[in-house]
Protein backbone atom coordinates (compact mmCIF):
# COMPACT_ATOMS: atom_id res chain seq x y z
CA UNK A 1 0.00 0.00 0.00
CA UNK A 2 1.08 3.43 -0.77
CA UNK A 3 1.29 5.14 2.49
CA UNK A 4 -0.61 8.85 2.49
CA UNK A 5 -1.36 11.11 5.47
CA UNK A 6 -3.47 13.92 4.67
CA UNK A 7 -6.26 16.25 6.93
CA UNK A 8 -9.11 15.53 5.80
CA UNK A 9 -10.87 18.60 7.13
CA UNK A 10 -10.67 21.54 9.22
CA UNK A 11 -11.50 20.82 12.88
CA UNK A 12 -15.06 20.83 13.58
CA UNK A 13 -16.20 22.28 17.06
CA UNK A 14 -16.03 19.77 20.05
CA UNK A 15 -20.10 17.85 19.59
CA UNK A 16 -20.71 18.65 16.10
CA UNK A 17 -22.97 15.70 14.52
CA UNK A 18 -22.42 12.96 17.29
CA UNK A 19 -24.83 13.54 19.94
CA UNK A 20 -21.48 15.21 22.82
CA UNK A 21 -18.25 12.98 21.38
CA UNK A 22 -15.22 13.85 19.68
CA UNK A 23 -15.88 14.77 16.22
CA UNK A 24 -14.63 11.55 14.33
CA UNK A 25 -13.61 13.46 11.19
CA UNK A 26 -10.71 15.29 13.34
CA UNK A 27 -9.38 11.46 14.47
CA UNK A 28 -9.35 10.62 10.73
CA UNK A 29 -6.34 10.51 8.56
CA UNK A 30 -5.66 8.72 5.46
CA UNK A 31 -2.69 6.02 5.80
CA UNK A 32 -3.43 5.14 9.04
CA UNK A 33 -5.11 1.70 10.17
CA UNK A 34 -8.47 3.26 11.28
CA UNK A 35 -10.86 0.47 11.81
CA UNK A 36 -8.61 0.44 15.24
CA UNK A 37 -8.83 4.03 15.68
CA UNK A 38 -10.92 5.42 18.92
CA UNK A 39 -13.14 7.91 17.22
CA UNK A 40 -15.07 9.07 20.29
CA UNK A 41 -18.25 7.55 18.86
CA UNK A 42 -21.12 5.85 21.50
CA UNK A 43 -22.39 3.90 21.85
CA UNK A 44 -19.21 1.41 20.98
CA UNK A 45 -20.82 0.08 17.21
CA UNK A 46 -21.37 3.51 16.14
CA UNK A 47 -17.24 4.07 16.47
CA UNK A 48 -16.66 0.34 15.26
CA UNK A 49 -18.71 1.39 12.03
CA UNK A 50 -17.16 4.16 11.60
CA UNK A 51 -14.02 2.70 11.61
CA UNK A 52 -15.14 0.06 9.21
CA UNK A 53 -15.88 2.66 6.59
CA UNK A 54 -13.03 4.70 7.35
CA UNK A 55 -10.87 1.42 6.27
CA UNK A 56 -12.84 1.12 3.30
CA UNK A 57 -12.31 4.45 2.43
CA UNK A 58 -8.56 4.64 2.65
CA UNK A 59 -8.22 1.34 0.96
CA UNK A 60 -10.11 2.99 -2.05
CA UNK A 61 -7.87 6.06 -2.06
CA UNK A 62 -4.95 3.92 -1.76
CA UNK A 63 -5.88 1.38 -4.85
CA UNK A 64 -6.54 4.11 -6.98
CA UNK A 65 -2.89 6.28 -6.17
CA UNK A 66 -1.31 2.47 -6.77
CA UNK A 67 -3.14 2.23 -10.23
CA UNK A 68 -2.51 5.64 -11.23
CA UNK A 69 1.66 5.22 -10.91
CA UNK A 70 0.93 1.85 -12.30
CA UNK A 71 -1.06 2.87 -15.79
CA UNK A 72 1.65 5.43 -15.95
CA UNK A 73 4.44 3.44 -15.33
CA UNK A 74 2.56 1.31 -18.16
CA UNK A 75 1.87 3.79 -20.83
CA UNK A 76 5.62 4.91 -20.39
CA UNK A 77 7.03 0.89 -20.61
CA UNK A 78 4.92 0.36 -24.54
CA UNK A 79 5.77 4.13 -25.86
CA UNK A 80 9.99 3.08 -25.03
CA UNK A 81 9.10 -0.48 -26.43
CA UNK A 82 7.50 -0.14 -29.68
CA UNK A 83 8.45 4.09 -30.23
CA UNK A 84 10.71 6.46 -28.43
CA UNK A 85 12.88 5.55 -25.72
CA UNK A 86 13.35 8.33 -23.22
CA UNK A 87 9.74 8.68 -21.89
CA UNK A 88 9.19 8.19 -17.95
CA UNK A 89 8.93 4.42 -17.33
CA UNK A 90 8.70 4.13 -13.39
CA UNK A 91 5.44 5.89 -13.12
CA UNK A 92 6.50 9.36 -12.17
CA UNK A 93 5.02 10.88 -15.46
CA UNK A 94 1.88 12.00 -15.98
CA UNK A 95 -0.66 9.44 -16.53
CA UNK A 96 -3.31 11.09 -18.99
CA UNK A 97 -0.11 12.66 -21.17
CA UNK A 98 1.48 8.96 -21.58
CA UNK A 99 -1.61 7.07 -22.24
CA UNK A 100 -2.67 9.64 -24.76
CA UNK A 101 0.71 8.71 -26.87
CA UNK A 102 -0.11 5.23 -26.75
CA UNK A 103 -3.57 5.32 -27.58
CA UNK A 104 -2.42 7.98 -30.51
CA UNK A 105 1.32 8.22 -31.74
CA UNK A 106 2.92 11.38 -32.24
CA UNK A 107 2.15 12.76 -36.31
CA UNK A 108 4.22 10.81 -38.51
CA UNK A 109 4.99 7.88 -36.10
CA UNK A 110 3.58 4.84 -36.07
CA UNK A 111 4.12 1.62 -33.42
CA UNK A 112 3.18 -0.88 -35.86
CA UNK A 113 1.55 -2.89 -33.15
CA UNK A 114 -0.93 -5.32 -33.21
CA UNK A 115 -2.13 -6.80 -30.01
CA UNK A 116 -4.29 -10.11 -29.48
CA UNK A 117 -5.69 -10.65 -25.73
CA UNK A 118 -8.78 -13.00 -23.99
CA UNK A 119 -10.31 -10.43 -21.73
CA UNK A 120 -10.20 -11.86 -18.18
CA UNK A 121 -12.45 -11.12 -15.12
CA UNK A 122 -11.77 -9.80 -11.37
CA UNK A 123 -13.03 -10.61 -8.34
CA UNK A 124 -12.44 -10.25 -4.57
CA UNK A 125 -11.34 -12.56 -2.25
CA UNK A 126 -13.80 -14.27 0.45
CA UNK A 127 -11.31 -13.23 3.29
CA UNK A 128 -11.92 -9.50 2.57
CA UNK A 129 -15.53 -10.24 3.79
CA UNK A 130 -15.17 -12.59 6.43
CA UNK A 131 -12.66 -9.53 8.25
CA UNK A 132 -15.20 -6.67 7.54
CA UNK A 133 -18.13 -9.04 8.45
CA UNK A 134 -16.95 -9.84 12.20
CA UNK A 135 -15.15 -6.83 12.52
CA UNK A 136 -18.47 -5.15 14.90
CA UNK A 137 -21.11 -8.24 14.61
CA UNK A 138 -19.17 -11.18 16.68
CA UNK A 139 -20.48 -14.49 16.59
CA UNK A 140 -23.79 -13.49 15.34
CA UNK A 141 -22.38 -14.01 11.46
CA UNK A 142 -20.48 -17.13 11.24
CA UNK A 143 -19.15 -17.14 8.00
CA UNK A 144 -17.71 -21.08 8.10
CA UNK A 145 -21.18 -22.17 8.71
CA UNK A 146 -22.70 -20.13 6.17
CA UNK A 147 -19.57 -19.24 3.84
CA UNK A 148 -19.85 -16.10 0.94
CA UNK A 149 -21.83 -17.44 -2.32
CA UNK A 150 -20.44 -16.83 -5.78
CA UNK A 151 -23.78 -15.05 -7.56
CA UNK A 152 -23.28 -15.21 -11.18
CA UNK A 153 -19.53 -16.21 -11.73
CA UNK A 154 -17.52 -19.01 -11.61
CA UNK A 155 -15.86 -20.51 -7.77
CA UNK A 156 -12.26 -20.59 -7.93
CA UNK A 157 -10.92 -22.81 -4.69
CA UNK A 158 -7.44 -23.58 -3.23
CA UNK A 159 -7.23 -26.90 -3.59
CA UNK A 160 -3.98 -29.37 -1.61
CA UNK A 161 -3.55 -32.56 -4.13
CA UNK A 162 -6.01 -32.60 -6.52
CA UNK A 163 -8.80 -31.04 -8.49
CA UNK A 164 -11.20 -33.32 -10.52
CA UNK A 165 -14.08 -32.33 -13.28
CA UNK A 166 -17.96 -32.46 -12.57
CA UNK A 167 -20.64 -33.42 -14.31
CA UNK A 168 -21.84 -29.47 -13.92
CA UNK A 169 -17.91 -28.94 -14.62
CA UNK A 170 -16.57 -30.89 -17.13
CA UNK A 171 -13.23 -28.72 -18.17
CA UNK A 172 -11.98 -27.53 -15.07
CA UNK A 173 -9.51 -24.42 -14.18
CA UNK A 174 -6.10 -25.37 -13.37
CA UNK A 175 -3.74 -22.76 -12.25
CA UNK A 176 -1.41 -21.99 -9.30
CA UNK A 177 1.29 -24.35 -10.31
CA UNK A 178 -1.12 -26.87 -10.60
CA UNK A 179 -0.27 -29.72 -13.23
CA UNK A 180 -3.55 -30.87 -15.84
CA UNK A 181 -3.62 -34.56 -16.12
CA UNK A 182 -4.97 -34.51 -19.30
CA UNK A 183 -5.78 -31.93 -22.69
CA UNK A 184 -4.77 -28.28 -21.51
CA UNK A 185 -5.71 -25.10 -23.25
CA UNK A 186 -4.81 -21.64 -23.31
CA UNK A 187 -0.59 -21.34 -22.87
CA UNK A 188 -0.13 -24.20 -20.67
CA UNK A 189 1.05 -27.50 -21.38
CA UNK A 190 -0.07 -31.25 -20.30
CA UNK A 191 2.09 -32.54 -17.77
CA UNK A 192 3.77 -28.76 -17.13
CA UNK A 193 3.21 -27.29 -13.65
CA UNK A 194 1.28 -23.60 -14.97
CA UNK A 195 0.76 -20.39 -12.89
CA UNK A 196 -1.49 -19.47 -15.25
CA UNK A 197 -4.87 -20.87 -15.57
CA UNK A 198 -5.57 -23.36 -18.45
CA UNK A 199 -8.75 -25.13 -18.85
CA UNK A 200 -7.82 -28.98 -18.49
CA UNK A 201 -10.67 -31.92 -19.42
CA UNK A 202 -9.12 -34.35 -16.23
CA UNK A 203 -7.40 -33.63 -13.25
CA UNK A 204 -5.60 -31.03 -11.76
CA UNK A 205 -2.82 -31.82 -9.38
CA UNK A 206 -0.17 -30.24 -7.82
CA UNK A 207 2.82 -30.88 -4.57
CA UNK A 208 1.15 -28.35 -2.62
CA UNK A 209 -1.92 -25.72 -2.79
CA UNK A 210 -3.38 -25.32 -6.68
CA UNK A 211 -6.46 -23.04 -7.60
CA UNK A 212 -9.60 -24.44 -9.41
CA UNK A 213 -13.32 -24.58 -9.81
CA UNK A 214 -13.52 -28.47 -9.83
CA UNK A 215 -14.08 -31.00 -7.03
CA UNK A 216 -11.04 -30.90 -4.51
CA UNK A 217 -10.50 -34.15 -3.01
CA UNK A 218 -9.14 -32.89 0.06
CA UNK A 219 -8.80 -29.86 1.73
CA UNK A 220 -9.93 -26.95 0.46
CA UNK A 221 -10.63 -22.85 0.78
CA UNK A 222 -12.53 -20.48 -1.12
CA UNK A 223 -10.04 -18.50 -2.99
CA UNK A 224 -11.92 -16.30 -5.88
CA UNK A 225 -15.53 -15.84 -7.68
CA UNK A 226 -14.59 -14.94 -11.66
CA UNK A 227 -17.28 -12.59 -13.47
CA UNK A 228 -19.46 -12.66 -10.74
CA UNK A 229 -19.97 -11.02 -7.12
CA UNK A 230 -19.62 -12.63 -3.77
CA UNK A 231 -22.60 -12.12 -1.13
CA UNK A 232 -22.53 -12.93 2.23
CA UNK A 233 -23.92 -16.54 3.52
CA UNK A 234 -25.63 -14.58 6.33
CA UNK A 235 -26.81 -11.22 7.24
CA UNK A 236 -24.07 -9.00 8.95
CA UNK A 237 -26.63 -6.66 10.45
CA UNK A 238 -24.17 -3.70 10.37
CA UNK A 239 -22.27 -4.95 7.29
CA UNK A 240 -22.93 -2.45 5.15
CA UNK A 241 -18.84 -1.74 4.24
CA UNK A 242 -18.41 -5.68 3.49
CA UNK A 243 -19.28 -5.97 0.00
CA UNK A 244 -17.16 -2.64 -1.06
CA UNK A 245 -14.53 -4.01 0.79
CA UNK A 246 -14.24 -6.61 -1.06
CA UNK A 247 -14.97 -5.13 -4.76
CA UNK A 248 -11.68 -2.91 -3.70
CA UNK A 249 -9.85 -6.01 -2.90
CA UNK A 250 -10.19 -7.61 -6.76
CA UNK A 251 -7.98 -9.98 -8.13
CA UNK A 252 -7.83 -9.77 -11.58
CA UNK A 253 -6.16 -12.52 -14.05
CA UNK A 254 -3.60 -11.29 -15.94
CA UNK A 255 -4.64 -11.86 -19.79
CA UNK A 256 -2.51 -14.00 -21.94
CA UNK A 257 -0.91 -11.34 -24.65
CA UNK A 258 0.44 -11.56 -27.43
CA UNK A 259 1.83 -8.47 -29.71
CA UNK A 260 2.34 -8.77 -33.66
CA UNK A 261 4.92 -6.07 -35.16
CA UNK A 262 7.12 -5.92 -38.39
CA UNK A 263 9.54 -3.37 -36.41
CA UNK A 264 12.81 -5.04 -35.34
CA UNK A 265 12.48 -5.69 -31.39
CA UNK A 266 15.03 -7.11 -28.33
CA UNK A 267 13.51 -9.93 -26.39
CA UNK A 268 13.67 -7.41 -23.81
CA UNK A 269 11.86 -4.97 -25.82
CA UNK A 270 8.66 -6.83 -26.97
CA UNK A 271 8.47 -8.64 -23.52
CA UNK A 272 8.42 -5.12 -21.81
CA UNK A 273 5.77 -3.75 -24.23
CA UNK A 274 3.78 -7.11 -23.44
CA UNK A 275 4.00 -6.54 -19.81
CA UNK A 276 3.04 -3.20 -20.25
CA UNK A 277 -0.18 -4.28 -22.31
CA UNK A 278 -1.06 -6.72 -19.75
CA UNK A 279 -0.96 -3.53 -17.03
CA UNK A 280 -3.16 -1.73 -19.06
CA UNK A 281 -5.35 -4.28 -19.84
CA UNK A 282 -5.38 -5.31 -16.19
CA UNK A 283 -6.40 -1.84 -15.11
CA UNK A 284 -8.95 -1.22 -17.55
CA UNK A 285 -10.91 -4.32 -16.36
CA UNK A 286 -10.65 -3.79 -12.66
CA UNK A 287 -11.57 0.44 -13.00
CA UNK A 288 -14.36 0.24 -15.84
CA UNK A 289 -17.34 2.25 -15.33
CA UNK A 290 -19.89 -0.51 -13.69
CA UNK A 291 -16.77 -2.73 -12.49
CA UNK A 292 -15.94 -3.80 -8.96
CA UNK A 293 -14.00 -0.27 -7.83
CA UNK A 294 -16.54 1.65 -9.47
CA UNK A 295 -19.45 -0.38 -7.51
CA UNK A 296 -17.83 -0.19 -4.41
CA UNK A 297 -16.99 3.71 -3.98
CA UNK A 298 -20.92 4.16 -5.29
CA UNK A 299 -21.84 1.50 -2.57
CA UNK A 300 -19.85 3.26 0.41
CA UNK A 301 -20.81 6.65 -0.71
CA UNK A 302 -24.62 5.36 -0.14
CA UNK A 303 -24.69 4.24 2.49
CA UNK A 304 -22.39 6.39 4.87
CA UNK A 305 -25.53 8.80 5.40
CA UNK A 306 -27.64 5.68 6.32
CA UNK A 307 -25.29 3.91 8.37
CA UNK A 308 -23.92 6.63 10.34
CA UNK A 309 -27.18 8.86 10.67
CA UNK A 310 -26.65 12.15 13.23
CA UNK A 311 -22.22 11.69 12.79
CA UNK A 312 -20.16 13.71 10.37
CA UNK A 313 -18.83 11.85 8.02
CA UNK A 314 -18.05 14.80 5.42
CA UNK A 315 -14.15 13.65 5.48
CA UNK A 316 -14.94 10.30 4.26
CA UNK A 317 -17.15 11.50 1.60
CA UNK A 318 -14.40 13.99 0.39
CA UNK A 319 -12.49 11.17 0.42
CA UNK A 320 -14.55 9.24 -2.01
CA UNK A 321 -15.37 11.73 -4.05
CA UNK A 322 -11.38 12.26 -4.55
CA UNK A 323 -11.25 8.19 -5.16
CA UNK A 324 -14.31 8.37 -7.68
CA UNK A 325 -12.53 11.07 -9.60
CA UNK A 326 -9.44 9.38 -10.10
CA UNK A 327 -11.22 6.30 -10.98
CA UNK A 328 -12.63 7.72 -13.68
CA UNK A 329 -9.83 9.64 -14.96
CA UNK A 330 -7.73 5.70 -14.59
CA UNK A 331 -10.75 4.87 -17.35
CA UNK A 332 -10.13 7.19 -19.40
CA UNK A 333 -6.43 7.31 -19.72
CA UNK A 334 -6.68 2.76 -20.21
CA UNK A 335 -9.30 3.39 -23.08
CA UNK A 336 -6.42 2.52 -25.77
CA UNK A 337 -7.54 0.61 -28.41
CA UNK A 338 -6.41 -3.04 -28.65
Amino acid sequence: LIPMTVACVEPIPQGAGTGGGDPACVRFSLGTDNGRTEYGLQPAIMNAKFGEFARAVTEATELVAKARTAVSAACGGYINAFGVVGVPADGSGDMASLCRQVASPPSGRSYGVVVAYKPTECGPPPTHLAECATAYTGASCDLVASPPRCDGGRLMISCSSECVPTAEQPRIRCGGGGVCQGTCTSRCLPGVPCDLPCDCNASCRGPGMLACDGKCAAQFSLSSCLGGVWTLGCQAPQGAPCVPRAQLASVCEAPPVTVTTQKQLTAVQREAGRLAIVTLVTERTRFAKGGDVDRAISGLQASLSSELPQVDVSCLAAALTKAGNERAAIEAATAIPF
